[in-house]
């Protein structure tokens, strides 16, 4: 059985966020939750009801590319990355194949803001050397999350695509000090997991990486889920723990049915305990299904 309180609807001023598309979360206290919107292209700040506590106007994020991942540097820095995923690899989307940007945001003051709003600390080229995107991949790339683990200085970037060459679950990683310092060094490593991600049990849907976070051990906590948007169905979500040169375990299955969790925030509780929200886009323009807040009802326990 699935360890979740009923989803509820994202809503505002006016009703259910029906064009709302939410993509990736944070914890921002006990009883608040940071958003990104992948429609707008902006953060919003909800409650745990699910009711609109704060809308930022001003888009923070030049298009194609869609915000997909978001993760915590400290109280008030935060790091927000964005994907662009053109099927043709067409060579003149290069320079908006990806984005990252540093924020930053007081909620004594409600105030967000960035550096400066056009910078892209993105690197460019560091990207295309991995041979998965620019005028030559040799396979294709789609960012699904960014997690950060400050203590051993890595960032790592989740992907829905590609695969390893071994039809395994990979990731990128890199240096975060050299990748907010812009390092022209840098290197990204393509990190193939092991894992051979299954299909969901309940419609037999490949499952897919949406997120993933790092728990306090230093191992991933990583977020699958499934669906059929041309059949307008969901399956459902699952968590797996992977340790970096280890095996992924199952950690809980059958999450959110009939909802697709793009996102999660992840509150540590300490005793490797977490209190786990998901955040789904369930494309409602396609499937008349509103976006949803599903706030796991006990604490995970991640080993």
């Amino acid at each position: 059985m699935a360890v979740a309180e009923s989803p509820v609807p994202f809503r505002g001023d006016r009703g259910t966020l029906n064009d709302f598309k939410p993509q990736a979360a944070e914890w921002l206290t006990d009883d608040l939750i940071l958003v990104s919107d992948s429609h707008l292209n902006n953060m919003q700040i909800f409650d745990t009801s699910g009711r609109r506590y704060r809308l930022f106007d001003a888009a923070t994020n030049d298009g194609p590319a869609h915000f997909v991942g978001l993760d915590r540097l400290s109280e008030k820095e935060f790091l927000i990355l964005g994907s662009h995923y053109h099927e043709k690899n067409n060579s003149r989307y290069r320079q908006t194949r990806s984005r990252l940007h540093k924020f930053y945001l007081d909620l004594e003051t409600e105030d967000l803001r960035l550096d400066d709003f056009k910078h892209n600390i993105s690197p460019q080229e560091p990207l295309r050397m991995t041979r998965m995107w620019g005028s030559t991949p040799l396979r294709q790339l789609e960012f699904s999350g960014l997690a950060v683990n400050q203590a051993k200085d890595i960032a790592w970037f989740g992907l829905v695509q590609p695969k390893s060459e071994k039809g395994t679950l990979s990731l990128l990683r890199c240096s975060l000090k050299g990748l907010l310092a812009q390092d022209k060094d840098l290197e990204f490593v393509e990190v193939d997991t092991g894992f051979e991600v299954p299909l969901e049990e309940r419609c037999q849907r490949p499952l897919y990486l949406t997120d993933l976070e790092v728990v306090d051990d230093g191992s991933l906590l990583l977020l699958f889920t499934a669906d059929d948007v041309e059949g307008k169905r969901f399956c459902t979500s699952s968590l797996y723990r992977w340790v970096p040169g280890g095996k992924a375990t199952l950690v809980k299955k059958d999450l959110a049915p009939n909802n697709r969790a793009t996102g999660m925030a992840v509150k540590s509780l300490g005793g490797g305990n977490y209190r786990i929200a998901l955040v789904c886009d369930n494309v409602t323009s396609r499937t008349d299904q509103p976006p949803r807040l599903v706030i796991l009802n006990q604490p995970v326990k991640v080993h």
